[in-house]
């Protein structure tokens, strides 16, 4: 069942999230091309890291690799979206992979909550959700299959979901002031930074957005071709050419024999 955003206090929590309008072409490649960095700069990390935990040059190397080929995604790829999944994958995959060579220290995790704070100067949803499902998941799957390699405790080995939820809970949680400054940023894009008018980006949204409730039925649903085209006949001109020029609406016809007055007269 699709929520009531009608309803008071729900249409107020849904005011306080971001939008997650996409970036323009110049600020996205900006932020991506620094994200990019960081996670190139994983994947020697954590292969040196690996051999230094004492898990060996071709097992490390694996490990780096793994982050390699989504780093790979993210630079060669097109679209906004491509991309940004990409290297949204590629850093909670580093994270995960960071994790298992520390043997599921506390500390490892630290490294989900830093990404998920990148990841947030895409100012994209899409992103953003995978990144904490996959969190959730790979707590969860790879908890019950190796749990040494997730959780350094007893209680996260006998119940891995349980604690993958209470993981990806609090990364979520941690994840509340990046949620503002990105709907903060986004209200300073759609207002003038002098004046605090609505500047043409919120001006087109808004349009954009009456002209869409306009166009919709009372039943929600926006009329069919049939109907489109049945209107369409409607409003044509019968005739055609010199022919459809020569047929003068009853006003015209008044005006041209003289109009009223002449037929009061007569």
């Amino acid at each position: 069942m699709t929520p009531d955003v009608t309803h008071p206090w729900l249409r107020t929590l849904l005011g306080f999230l971001p939008k997650g309008r996409p970036l323009r072409p110049t600020a996205f490649a900006l932020r991506h091309r620094g994200i990019l960095v960081l996670l190139w700069l994983h994947v020697p990390a954590l292969a040196a890291f690996g051999v230094a935990r004492g898990f060996g040059l071709g097992h490390s190397l694996v490990e780096g690799a793994a982050v390699a080929s989504l780093a790979v995604v993210a630079t060669l790829a097109r679209g906004q979206t491509i991309r940004s999944l990409a290297a949204a994958l590629g850093l909670v995959t580093s994270s995960a992979v960071l994790v298992h060579l520390w043997d599921g220290a506390i500390e490892g995790h630290f490294h989900f909550f830093v990404v998920m704070t990148v990841l947030a100067l895409y100012q994209s949803w899409l992103p953003f959700m995978v990144a904490l499902a996959f969190i959730v998941l790979e707590h969860g799957i790879f908890g019950a299959l190796a749990s040494s390699s997730v959780y350094a405790h007893a209680a996260g080995s006998s119940h891995p979901w349980t604690w993958a939820l209470i993981h990806g809970g609090f990364v979520l949680v941690s994840c509340i002031g990046n949620l503002l400054a990105w709907r903060l940023t986004e209200e300073e894009a759609l207002h003038d930074g002098l004046t605090g008018l609505a500047n043409r980006v919120l001006l087109l949204d808004q349009l954009s957005a009456r002209r869409s409730a306009r166009g919709r039925l009372h039943d929600g649903h926006l009329p069919g071709p049939g109907r489109l085209q049945g209107r369409q006949r409607r409003l044509r001109p019968r005739g055609r050419g010199r022919a459809a020029g020569r047929r003068h609406p009853p006003v015209e016809r008044a005006a041209a024999s003289g109009g009223p007055a002449r037929a009061a007269r007569r």
